[in-house]
C-alpha cells in the first residue's frame, strides 16, 4: 500500500476516491479526543493516511452527497468542528468525518464510508468491541445471479 501512495500520493489518491460511489455507510456516537478517536480506529485495523480540518461542505461529489445525507438524518443538532479523513481497512478505501463539539473538543459522531461492499459490517464489530456505539449501519450488497 505504501508504494502505491508514494507512486500516485495520497492527495490525487484521495481526490479520486471522493468521485466513487460509497458502498457502505456506518455511524458511531462517541465522547472522546480526536486522538483517542484516531487511536482506537488504529486498533481496529484502519490505516489512517491523513485528517484534516474541513474547510468547506459545499462540493458534489458522491462522497460529499452520502456525508450530508448522514448529517442531515443522524448527526445531532449543533455547531460542530468537522474533520475529514481518509484510510485504508484490508485494502479498501475509506472516508471519515469527525464531528467535534465546539464547547468539549470532543469528537460526537463519526462517520465512515467504505468503497467496497460487506466492509463496514466487519469494521463495525471491530469497533463495537473496541466500546463504541453504533448509531447507523447500510450497505449495498452485490446481487449475484444465478443461472437458471
Amino acid at each position: 500500500m505504501v508504494g502505491l501512495l508514494e507512486s500516485i500520493g495520497d492527495d490525487s489518491l484521495y481526490e479520486s476516491i471522493r468521485y466513487k460511489r460509497p458502498r457502505g455507510a456506518c455511524v458511531f456516537e462517541l465522547n472522546e479526543s480526536l486522538q483517542d478517536a484516531k487511536i482506537t480506529l488504529r486498533l481496529a485495523g484502519i490505516d489512517l493516511i491523513r485528517v484534516r480540518k474541513l474547510r468547506s461542505l459545499s462540493d458534489y461529489t458522491p462522497t460529499s452527497r452520502a456525508f450530508r445525507e448522514l448529517e442531515d438524518e443522524l448527526i445531532g443538532e449543533g455547531e460542530y468542528e468537522v474533520y475529514e479523513g481518509f484510510g485504508f481497512y484490508d485494502d479498501t478505501p475509506l472516508t471519515l468525518r469527525f464531528y467535534c463539539d465546539y464547547e468539549t473538543r470532543k469528537v460526537r459522531y463519526l462517520a465512515i464510508l467504505a468503497y467496497r461492499p460487506r466492509v463496514m459490517r466487519r469494521l463495525r464489530r471491530k469497533l463495537e468491541e473496541l466500546g463504541w456505539r453504533r448509531r447507523f449501519l447500510f450497505e449495498i450488497e452485490a446481487r449475484v445471479r444465478r443461472p437458471t
